[in-house]
C-alpha cells in the first residue's frame, strides 16, 4: 500500500471528523488508487466561515498530527473550501487562520482514534457513502458521539418546544406537565378551587401539584 494513499486517507478522514464535529453528516468521502480523494458533506453551505476553514485545514493538520508528515499540504478540495469560506466572510467578518488551523490541529489530537477508524475504511474500500459512514458510526465506539447524525428521522430525539408557564402558582411551571395528571388538571384550575371554597380561597404560590392536590381533595370531601 503507497504512502500517498495512507496520506489522503487519513487527510480525508480528518475533513470527516472536523465536518460531523459541526453536525454535517458526510455524503460521500473516496481515497483513490493514486492517492488523490476528497470528502463531501451537503450540508456545508450552512457552516460558518470559521467552521469552514477548520474544516479545510483538517485534512492536512490529521497528516501532521497522526502521521508525522510536516510536508502535508493542503488538496485542490481544500482549496475550494479556503476560496467558500474566504466568500461567507465577507458578510460575517474577517477569519484568523492561524486560529483556525491550531483548532483543527486541536481536534486531530482529541479525535486522532476517530481518524483511524475511518481512515482504515476508506484504505479497505475507497469510498464510504452516506449509509456507509452511519454503519461505520454505530460499529465502533470511536465514533458514537456521531451515531445520531445518520439516524433515521423516527429515532432522532424531537427538539422540546418551550411551553407556557401555568397559571396555578405551584413550583411546576409547565402547563403540558398539569394535563398529564387528573389531580394536577383539578389543581392547576383556580375557578374550582374557588367555588369549592365559596369563592374566596386562592392557590398559594410555592406549592407543589401534590399539596394543592390534596387540599382540593380535602376540600371536595368536605363539601359531600
Amino acid at each position: 500500500m503507497s504512502d500517498v494513499r495512507v496520506g489522503c486517507a487519513v487527510h480525508e478522514a480528518g475533513h470527516a471528523i472536523v465536518f460531523m464535529l459541526n453536525d454535517a453528516p458526510i455524503d460521500e468521502a473516496v481515497v483513490k488508487l493514486d492517492g488523490s480523494g476528497y470528502c463531501r458533506s451537503d450540508r456545508i453551505k450552512h457552516l460558518s466561515p470559521a467552521a469552514l476553514m477548520t474544516v479545510a485545514f483538517a485534512g492536512q493538520a490529521a497528516e501532521e498530527m497522526l502521521l508525522d508528515d510536516g510536508a502535508a499540504e493542503s488538496s485542490d478540495a481544500d482549496d475550494e473550501i479556503f476560496a467558500f469560506a474566504a466568500r461567507k466572510a465577507v458578510a460575517w467578518g474577517p477569519i484568523n487562520r492561524g486560529k483556525q488551523y491550531e483548532q483543527a490541529c486541536a481536534l486531530m489530537g482529541v479525535h486522532a482514534d476517530a481518524v483511524l477508524v475511518i481512515a482504515n475504511a476508506l484504505l479497505d474500500r475507497g469510498q464510504l457513502l452516506r449509509s456507509d459512514m452511519g454503519a461505520l458510526c454505530w460499529a465502533h465506539d470511536e465514533l458514537a458521539d456521531f451515531r445520531m447524525l445518520y439516524a433515521p428521522p423516527w429515532v432522532k430525539p424531537k427538539a422540546k418546544k418551550p411551553q407556557p408557564a401555568a397559571s396555578c402558582g405551584c413550583s411546576t411551571k409547565t402547563s403540558s406537565v398539569c394535563s398529564t395528571n387528573f389531580d394536577m388538571a383539578v389543581a392547576c384550575n383556580a375557578a374550582v378551587m374557588r367555588g369549592l371554597n365559596g369563592g374566596t380561597a386562592s392557590i398559594p404560590r410555592g406549592w407543589t401539584h401534590a399539596e394543592v392536590a390534596a387540599a382540593v381533595r380535602s376540600a371536595m370531601n368536605m363539601r359531600r
